[in-house]
């Protein structure tokens, strides 16, 4: 199976935008052949091709999929990946598979981790959470916007628990009943 991401540009302006599709599609559908096709390791396509095309889609890797919902925060479209292992026969040893976090340009799939791949290794593996974005009011009064699950480094990575002692732990349960 081959899995892709797509990224379709409408153009309402255009009357003429879904009905020239049948030239291309043989019916008023947007097709893969519509769309310019861009594989992970390749370069990022340049303005001329993908004026051609009405979107682009990204190739994944032989048995990846994108798992998450895709967030887009000033221009850059972020949503995970996971690849599942494939299990050894006899093996009860347990393997969470691969999983990666894409960070791509909204218009031209281009790299926008600060590396030249589309994606980072998310660490600990397994089933990452959607990313959210939003903005906070701090303290002082300045907002500030905000994306978990956006990069390799979010919070939400599986890292190493504080020691005991810089967390105070609960010494009983408390339970709470509230009557209306």
């Amino acid at each position: 199976v081959s899995n892709y991401f797509f990224k379709i540009t409408d153009t309402p302006t255009d009357a003429t935008w879904l009905t020239s599709e049948i030239a291309t599609c043989g019916a008023i559908v947007i097709c893969k052949a519509s769309l310019l096709g861009i594989a992970q390791g390749s370069a990022t396509p340049s303005d001329a091709s993908l004026a051609t095309k009405k979107g682009w889609y990204l190739g994944l890797l032989s048995t990846e999929q994108v798992v998450t919902s895709a967030v887009t925060v000033f221009g850059v479209v972020t949503f995970s990946t996971q690849q599942p292992a494939v299990p050894l026969v006899g093996s009860c040893a347990s393997n969470l598979g691969t999983s990666n976090v894409f960070s791509v340009g909204l218009t031209n799939a281009a790299s926008a981790n600060g590396t030249s791949q589309r994606y980072q290794h998310l660490s600990g593996d397994g089933l990452p959470p959607s990313p959210v974005a939003g903005r906070v009011t701090l303290d002082n009064g300045q907002t500030v916007p905000f994306c978990i699950g956006c990069t390799k480094d979010s919070p939400l990575e599986g890292s190493t628990p504080s020691s005991a002692s810089t967390v105070i732990q609960p010494k009983a349960r408390t339970y709470w009943y509230i009557q209306n």
